[in-house]
């Protein structure tokens, strides 16, 4: 297994959900977030990731909860979780600019096969990352464990990409 899984992928996923998640008005905010509501279900998982340098927030203080998660941002938390890991060598990806703050992220992933990209060329960085990606990217970090049984989902079709990341993810009781 590669990462520091149990407590740690599960308030990274939670704090994934946390960015897709609406707020209303905050309270009092959450690590200096204003837009981050105490006692929101993702508060807990924005400070974790706060507090173990895996986001820094849009500004310095605003998460914005309600944004979508780029593929490259995605990475980047990943990446921060592991420690920053230092890849052995680049990635092949055209659309990942040399010095963007998610390159080494994205090289990082590729060598740990947790992405392939959309082709050989093509990362698709602004891309938001569905929950599938998700799904398999955590996956293939927790080093593709088999999961003992299917899920229940209806909406997700048997012999998917991420089918086999969701059952894993159930029984794991991270969604």
């Amino acid at each position: 297994m590669r990462t520091r899984l149990g407590f740690s992928l599960a308030v990274l996923c939670l704090g994934f959900a946390g960015l897709v998640a609406v707020s209303s008005s905050p309270a009092s905010g959450v690590a200096g977030f204003g837009d981050v509501e105490s006692g929101a279900f993702y508060d807990a998982p924005v400070q974790w990731m706060v507090d173990n340098g895996i986001t820094l927030g849009v500004t310095e203080n605003c998460f914005d909860p309600a944004a979508g998660v780029t593929r490259a941002e995605a990475g980047t938390f990943m990446w921060r979780m592991e420690g920053k890991p230092a890849p052995s060598g680049p990635h092949s990806f055209g659309d990942v600019p040399a010095g963007a703050f998610f390159d080494t992220a994205v090289a990082w992933m590729v060598e740990q096969g947790i992405t392939q990209g959309f082709s050989a060329s093509v990362f698709g960085p602004e891309e938001t990352v569905t929950r599938g990606q998700i799904a398999t990217f955590l996956w293939r970090l927790a080093g593709e464990p088999a999961p003992s049984g299917p899920h229940s989902f209806g909406d997700v079709p048997a012999g998917a990409f991420f089918d086999t990341a969701v059952a894993w993810m159930v029984e794991q009781g991270i969604t």
